[in-house]
């Protein structure tokens, strides 16, 4: 069984990168893992949908066995690079569901040899007020692409089954479903945001970081608190 430090545990999750999918998300949360001190989990969706049931009765659920269970079954946890000792060793001695979560985290950053740990779910744009009463300390870097260009880049990745594609509207206007879902996603990242304030909420536009990848890392590092690195902008 693994060892953790239960040490510090509210400090992981240590940052969120969110936005609306086909925003440049993946292209920052590459940037930012690749920062000697912090490694960012891709696209594992996990904590809030593994959770989905309990968290829309209690915004702070206690542990149960069906919470560790949900987790470690959900389909995309893989990507969080844990087996089944790592889950087992997290879970021992937590009360609730958001430390249990912190330790999956800290455990992430031990095995990538990294001191912080983050995650990168583009739809959290929408859940940034919930994910802040989980995990209070977690800041959130919110990248946000030209809405046209958005638009069209969903166009041709939505389907029926993915993203816009299965809203009814689809069928009709699918480019203008598009739009609608970029300014739903954007929106919400952009209000909710400003409402955690400067010391948690960063934004920054994509055409800003492809155009000017140093400064813009530099701002991100300085709002992290974490010193910026060249291996992010390589």
């Amino acid at each position: 069984m693994t060892e953790i430090d239960t040490q510090h545990h509210q400090a992981a999750p240590f940052v969120f990168v969110v936005g609306c999918p086909r925003s440049g998300t993946t292209l920052l949360q590459r940037m930012l893992d690749n920062h000697p001190q912090l490694t960012i989990a891709n696209d594992t969706h996990f904590i809030l949908r593994a959770a989905k049931r309990v968290l829309r009765r209690d915004p702070q659920p206690l542990l149960t066995p069906d919470l560790v269970a949900a987790v470690r079954s959900y389909r995309r946890f893989y990507r969080m690079g844990l087996d089944d000792s790592d889950v087992q060793a997290a879970a021992e001695h937590c009360q609730t569901y958001a430390e249990f979560v912190s330790r999956l985290y800290m455990l992430r950053g031990k095995n990538n040899q990294k001191e912080l740990s983050g995650e990168k779910t583009p739809d959290n744009c929408r859940n940034m007020p919930l994910l802040h009463g989980l995990f209070p300390a977690a800041r959130f870097v919110h990248i946000i692409r030209d809405g046209r260009n958005t638009a069209l880049s969903t166009l041709s990745w939505a389907n029926e089954n993915k993203g816009p594609g299965k809203w009814s509207l689809w069928n009709e206007d699918p480019l203008a479903t598009c739009a609608l879902w970029w300014r739903w996603q954007a929106g919400a990242g952009e209000r909710d945001g400003q409402g955690l304030g400067d010391r948690f909420y960063h934004r920054v536009k994509y055409e800003d970081l492809v155009a000017e990848p140093e400064s813009r890392l530099e701002a991100i590092a300085r709002f992290l608190g974490i010193p910026y690195s060249v291996s992010m902008v390589n």
